[in-house]
């Protein structure tokens, strides 16, 4: 077999395995029903996930950071609509040791997406 028929073969394949792999990763909509229920049910859900994403973006060595147990975390649904979080995590610092790390973020939800309002060491 040449050469060019072992890469357009090879091509088919891998196209083949990315379609498969989208059709995994896509939620059907009853999975979207029970996401959306549980957001319904606790508008605080997603917060977590946020706050970890805004607190890694803080740090001087984002892909260091390890954060345990999210169910853990203190989170308060604030009369303003946001939602206040105390997470706690490991972080490189900028001579390279691993220390631990306490911060306090406030998110808020607007329609999909999460907006950082506020992030402070405690």
């Amino acid at each position: 077999m040449s050469a060019f028929k072992r890469a357009l073969l090879l091509m088919f394949a891998l196209s083949g395995v990315v379609i498969l792999l989208a059709l995994a990763i896509t939620p059907s909509e009853e999975e979207i029903a029970a996401q959306q229920a549980a957001r319904d049910a606790d508008p605080t859900s997603g917060a977590t996930y946020a706050c970890r994403e805004f607190i890694k973006a803080s740090l001087v060595s984002p892909s260091s950071a390890e954060f345990g147990a999210w169910s853990g975390w203190e989170k308060e649904l604030l009369d303003d609509g946001s939602v206040r979080v105390e997470a706690e995590f490991e972080a490189e610092n900028a001579m390279g040791a691993t220390l631990p790390g306490r911060m306090i973020c406030v998110v808020r939800e607007e329609g999909e997406k999460w907006f950082l309002e506020g992030l402070e060491d405690f």
